[in-house]
């Protein structure tokens, strides 16, 4: 004591008082301020020691839980020491879980913690406490198989929850993370079935068929004990869908704004060109009737003259017969 106070040295009275313990273990006085000196130097193992001798559990997880409200960052530490105490010396489960609870309290991502209290929540039945604690032990896990795991626990769980949505994303991603374990391909297209996205999953098997293709690809266990047909049955599915749709717009009148619709062949010019021909071929025959008419016209104009100014009397008879042919030439150019 004189060490600890006036020398400050508490190393030396500590050890002072652990040989005055030893000769004495009923010397309180000397107990007390072992106790108060392991506080101090915050020797938590020994401090353990100090109880586990005397079987003071109960005193030693008050303490703790009080020191843990003290002694910010050993909190977390004596919280974990104060859950086990619970479980295994004071068999009181509730106040166990409390404990690591106040440890999520001072770090929430404690993945220690949140793994300690899954099978609590799980065995009590408390629903929305488990899903917040395998929320928080996703978020620490990266390895695939420990991670197909906890995301199908979590989607089963929000569909049990009747959050849908919610539990399709999370089956989205075990999907993603572990491609070939087929066997739950017909659970999760039940749910997407019923929330309608459809594009979703079969944009997350796209990524898994990818994430087979990648070099390196290790199987877990559970993989590879069927292949990968279902997936590829669906992205068939929708491919055909798509093919439908060509189909479609194939068969659909021509819009006015393609340019295809303003294109022109070589075989309509041909027509168009054979038509102009037609065309002039009959203009040409049309003037040459004119002009016959028009020459037979003048011809019978000038017999008719002629015909007035008589030279005899044999020649008037000619002239008349003629004239009759004269006219029958030119009704026949006209017709």
């Amino acid at each position: 004591s004189l060490q600890a106070d006036r020398l400050n040295n508490p190393e030396a009275a500590m050890s002072a008082y652990e040989a005055l313990v030893d000769i004495d273990p009923e010397n309180k006085r000397a107990s007390e301020a072992l106790k108060k000196t392991y506080i101090d130097l915050r020797y938590w193992d020994k401090l353990e020691n100090f109880f586990a001798r005397q079987d003071k559990w109960s005193d030693y997880v008050r303490i703790l839980e009080t020191m843990a409200g003290r002694y910010k960052e050993d909190a977390v530490e004596l919280l974990f020491r104060s859950a086990n105490v619970w479980l295994d010396h004071l068999d009181d489960e509730n106040r166990a879980v409390r404990a690591l609870e106040r440890v999520l309290g001072e770090d929430p991502q404690n993945q220690r913690a949140a793994a300690k209290l899954v099978s609590f929540y799980e065995e009590a039945g408390k629903a929305r406490k488990l899903r917040e604690v395998l929320t928080v032990l996703l978020e620490g896990t990266s390895e695939r198989k420990p991670r197909f795991k906890l995301l199908l626990k979590t989607a089963r769980l929000c569909k049990d929850l009747r959050d849908s949505s919610a539990a399709f994303d999370y089956y989205v991603e075990a999907v993603q993370t572990l491609p070939l374990r087929v066997d739950i391909l017909d659970e999760v297209e039940e749910l997407t079935e019923e929330v309608g996205r459809w594009a979703e999953l079969e944009h997350a098997y796209r990524q898994g068929l990818d994430l087979l293709a990648t070099s390196g690809y290790e199987l877990e266990e559970g993989e590879g004990d069927d292949d990968d047909e279902p997936v590829r049955r669906v992205l068939a599915d929708s491919e055909d869908e798509d093919d439908d749709l060509v189909e479609i717009d194939e068969d659909a009148p021509p819009d006015e704004d393609d340019d295809e619709s303003f294109e022109y062949s070589d075989e309509d010019d041909d027509e168009e060109e054979t038509a102009s021909a037609d065309s002039d071929a009959e203009n040409d025959e049309l003037v040459d009737i004119e002009e016959g008419s028009d020459e037979a016209n003048g011809e019978l104009e000038a017999s008719e003259e002629d015909a007035e100014t008589p030279d005899s009397d044999g020649a008037g008879d000619e002239d008349e017969v003629e004239d009759d042919e004269l006219r029958r030439d030119a009704e026949g150019y006209e017709q």
